[in-house]
């Protein structure tokens, strides 16, 4: 499916309203791979989105084509506590479904509304010491790339903190990803567990992305807690999180501007973990 000039506010946790010059969906391989051919003829810049759980649409109307993943959400017992889990899939509900098995698996994501695929390519976890990453329980990575379906080892994906080879490229995309799952017994419910840790200590009363800065000074994080600007405002329970109840992208901007601003004043470099998009 192709919209063009599609006005809609829902393609980002932070739901600004935008207009989208290109939009597309695709529920299968040969479907995104039209869609990328046409766009490539046309010269246009793209992203394939998921859920829209780390990106910021910075502009009010956005000229990159935007490519919605809409392929059907699949988990596969392969055998040998090897699960593929397709990149559509909500984090929650495959978190659920390991929950019911008895399966150890990144719980710790519970609280995050985004997907498979989203979470393998940035790696996604927690603080640079924790040591919670979902490419710790990852044995490899099923991509579309060429116009073929091929599996990346574990390895090969280049996993670092909240990063990895497909971090902001869009010629490679995550059909599934391939993980091993031990059987594990629990104490209390780790989902619930991330979820209570969660209300006590993330700020989910406006719209938000999460974690905006993937590096910046703690010391101008801690000075920007409850800094707003118009309709946007750094988050005086979470550092690091912008709450949004504008439908226009331009406060989280100026915040984003003034953050990085400071950072450069106090001699440290602020580097975005959201993904913008113009």
């Amino acid at each position: 499916m192709r919209k063009t000039n599609l006005k809609i506010d829902n393609l980002s946790s932070f739901r600004t309203l935008n207009y989208f010059q290109n939009y597309y969906e695709f529920a299968s391989m040969e479907e995104l791979n039209n869609y990328l051919n046409e766009i490539k003829q046309d010269n246009k810049d793209y992203i394939i989105l998921g859920n829209g759980s780390n990106i910021f649409f910075s502009k009010k109307l956005i000229k990159t084509a935007i490519i919605k993943n809409k392929t059907p959400s699949e988990i596969k017992d392969l055998g040998n506590n090897l699960y593929e889990v397709s990149s559509s899939t909500k984090t929650f509900s495959f978190l659920k479904f390991c929950l019911s098995r008895d399966l150890d698996s990144f719980y710790f994501l519970s609280s995050v509304p985004s997907t498979i695929g989203g979470n393998i390519a940035m790696n996604a976890g927690g603080g640079i010491k924790s040591n919670q990453f979902i490419s710790n329980y990852l044995v490899g990575i099923k991509v579309f790339i060429n116009g073929q379906v091929k599996i990346i080892k574990k390895n090969d994906a280049i996993f670092n903190y909240r990063s990895s080879i497909f971090s902001g490229i869009n010629n490679i995309f995550i059909v599934s990803g391939i993980f091993e799952l031990n059987k594990k017994k629990f104490n209390e419910n780790p989902i619930k567990k991330r979820q209570d840790w969660s209300k006590k200590y993330q700020d989910y009363t406006k719209p938000n992305c999460g974690s905006v800065f993937k590096f910046r000074s703690k010391y101008v994080a801690w000075i920007l807690r409850g800094f707003s600007v118009g309709g946007a405002k750094f988050s005086s329970k979470t550092q690091n999180w912008i709450l949004n109840k504008s439908k226009s992208p331009t406060s989280i901007n100026l915040l984003i501007i003034i953050c990085k601003l400071l950072n450069f004043v106090f001699f440290k470099k602020a580097k975005l973990e959201i993904i913008k998009v113009k």
